[in-house]
């Protein structure tokens, strides 16, 4: 699939991340119920609805271990500035919060052993790096948040 190819059959709407077919002038696309990910058929091949809309807004090729992530976690949400390109890490550390969280941050916990909130964040390479042990949750919310920033989380990459 390239960006040639592309705007040969569709129009790209950044705003509302919707593919056109330019023949008909009708939207396209379905949500795959086994995935979430909103899908378009180009060529008679079946593509993710926002990789394409990489390709067709860049021109570029996604890379091996590269991978378009969607900062919302919403996977049909294919709006351009919810699109966001950048090795397969990058996409791994933008997870959505963990259903079993109790304190309503990622990375932050209560530590019963030493009665303490707990704050921590995975860096890139995967390993998990410790911020430290507070007495004030609103302290481990600081240490985590500033991890994010010196991290890198949530950055537009490839734009």
């Amino acid at each position: 699939m390239t960006q040639s190819e592309l705007k040969k059959l569709f129009t790209y709407e950044p705003i509302t991340g919707e593919f056109t077919k330019i023949s008909s002038g009708k939207v396209v696309g379905w949500i795959d119920p086994s995935t979430g990910y909103k899908r378009i058929s180009v060529n008679s091949k079946t593509q993710y609805a926002h990789r394409a809309a990489y390709v067709y807004m860049t021109g570029l090729k996604i890379l091996p271990g590269y991978e378009i992530d969607h900062d919302d976690h919403d996977r049909g949400n294919n709006i351009w500035s919810n699109l966001n390109y950048g090795p397969k890490s990058d996409n791994t550390i933008n997870k959505t919060m963990s259903s079993k969280n109790t304190s309503g941050i990622t990375g932050v916990t209560w530590d019963k052993v030493n009665n303490k909130w707990s704050a921590q964040i995975k860096i890139p390479g995967g390993k998990v790096k410790r911020l430290g042990r507070f007495k004030e949750k609103s302290d481990a919310i600081s240490a985590r948040e500033n991890a994010e920033i010196k991290y890198g989380y949530h950055k537009n990459h490839g734009r």
